[in-house]
C-alpha cells in the first residue's frame, strides 16, 4: 500500500514540480548562451535579454526550495486537513502509511531541488571557463592522494560522505515534520485552526531552541569537570569526527521521532475535521 501512495503522491506533486525544475535548468541553459552571445555583440537587446535571464535565475534559485517546501506541505494540509482528510484515513494504509509517504515525497523534492540547483550552476559555468571544471577536478583528485599519503582512504571519505547525508536527510524529515506537527496540533481544536497551527510553529522551535541551549550547557559543564588523556593523532581525529557526526544524527533521529509520534498520534487520536 505504500508503495501505491508513493506513486499517486508523485503524481499529484510531480505536476509543479517537475515543470520547476526543469524550468530552472532551462533558465541556466538560456543564461549561459547570451552571456556567450554578449561576450562577443554590443547588442543592447543581447545585453538586456541577459540582464533579465540573470535576475530571473537568481530570483529561481532563491525560490524554488522554498516553493518546493509550502507545496509538500500545503499538500499535507489539503489531504488531510480539509474535508479530503475523511477520504485519505479511510484507505487500509492507515495514518502511518499516509504520513510516511508524504514525508519520503516531500524529503526526496527537496533534494531533487538542491541537486538542480547545483545542475543549473554547473549548466551556467560550464560556457564561462572549461578549464574550471577540469582543474576542480585534479584539485579533488590532489586532495584524495594527499589524504592518502596519511592514512586516511576511500572508505574514510566515503564514511563521512554517508553520514553528512544521513544528517542531511534527516534535518530535511524534522523540517517537514514540523510544519506536520504544528498543522496537526492545530487542527486537533474546532476554531481558529490556522491560527493555533502558526503558534504551535514557534512554540516547537523555541522549546526545541530551549532544550538545545539546555543540553549544551549541561554537556559543557559535565565536560569541564571530567579529565582527558586525549592524544592528538589522526586516527583520534577522525574517530572524534566519526563519534560527533553520529552523535548528532542519533539527536536528530530522536527529534524527528518525536515530532512523527506527535503528528501520527494527533492525526489518529486528536484530530478535528471540518
Amino acid at each position: 500500500m505504500l508503495r501505491k501512495l508513493l506513486k499517486y503522491e508523485f503524481k499529484a506533486t510531480g505536476r509543479l514540480m517537475l515543470p520547476l525544475l526543469i524550468a530552472l535548468l532551462a533558465i541556466s541553459g538560456l543564461l549561459a548562451v547570451c552571456v556567450r552571445i554578449s561576450e562577443n555583440t554590443a547588442s543592447a537587446v543581447v545585453h538586456f535579454v541577459t540582464g533579465t535571464l540573470g535576475f530571473l535565475y537568481v530570483m529561481a534559485i532563491l525560490a524554488i526550495g522554498a516553493v518546493v517546501l509550502v507545496a509538500v506541505v500545503y499538500r499535507f494540509y489539503k489531504n488531510l486537513l480539509t474535508d479530503e482528510g475523511y477520504l485519505m484515513f479511510t484507505l487500509p494504509a492507515g495514518v502511518h502509511g499516509i504520513v510516511c509517504s508524504k514525508l519520503i515525497v516531500a524529503i526526496i523534492w527537496l533534494v531533487a531541488a538542491f541537486v538542480d540547483i547545483v545542475l543549473s550552476l554547473l549548466v551556467l559555468a560550464a560556457p564561462l571557463d572549461l578549464g574550471l571544471g577540469m582543474e576542480l577536478i585534479r584539485g579533488l583528485g590532489m586532495i584524495f592522494r594527499e589524504l592518502e599519503t596519511v592514512g586516511v582512504g576511500w572508505y574514510e571519505v566515503l564514511a563521512f560522505a554517508l553520514e553528512l547525508l544521513m544528517l542531511v536527510l534527516l534535518g530535511l524529515a524534522g523540517s517537514c515534520l514540523v510544519f506536520y506537527t504544528a498543522l496537526a496540533l492545530g487542527h486537533s481544536f474546532s476554531n481558529h485552526k490556522m491560527l493555533l497551527s502558526v503558534g504551535f510553529y514557534f512554540a516547537i522551535g523555541f522549546v526545541t531552541q530551549v532544550v538545545l541551549v539546555l543540553l549544551l550547557v549541561g554537556l559543557g559543564t559535565s565536560l569541564d569537570g571530567m579529565q582527558f588523556n586525549f592524544v592528538y593523532t589522526l586516527r583520534n581525529a577522525l574517530n572524534l569526527g566519526h563519534a560527533t557526526l553520529l552523535g548528532i544524527c542519533l539527536a536528530e533521529l530522536l527529534y524527528a521521532g518525536i515530532l512523527y509520534f506527535g503528528t501520527t498520534f494527533t492525526l489518529k487520536r486528536r484530530l478535528n475535521l471540518p
